[in-house]
């Protein structure tokens, strides 16, 4: 029977990441405060700094918020046509804690978006 002996691990010869690749490498915005050599870092300065690609840029994004806007929106109808689905099938008792539930939520979220309102106004 053969036994398989693993590597011992000798902690005084460890070395942290940022010492083992090069800075032009390294694919973080910031490290300990000081910006990296990122390509994609110099790609988008590149877009930035064109008027013509700054606009396509802007309107990739707006495109793609509008668009995972859309999708929270059918989901959260979605989990709504769940909910009513559901609550007849339920116990009064159960389907009432469960509505009481619902309301405190809901309310604590509109709260949330009055206060995302009213960071936009000011």
């Amino acid at each position: 029977m053969a036994m398989a002996w693993g590597r011992a691990y000798d902690k005084y010869r460890d070395r942290p990441i940022s010492d083992m690749s090069h800075e032009d490498e390294n694919e973080y915005a910031m490290v300990k405060s000081v910006p990296q050599n990122a390509p994609w870092m110099k790609q988008v300065s590149a877009y930035l700094e064109d008027k013509d690609q700054r606009e396509k840029l802007r309107n990739i994004i707006q495109g793609f918020v509008k668009k995972r806007q859309e999708s929270l929106l059918k989901e959260c109808k979605e989990s709504f046509k769940t909910i009513f689905k559901n609550i007849p099938k339920m116990f009064p008792e159960t389907a009432q804690a469960l509505l009481v539930a619902l309301a405190k939520q809901m309310g604590e979220v509109a709260k949330q978006v009055e206060h995302k309102f009213e960071q936009r106004a000011a």
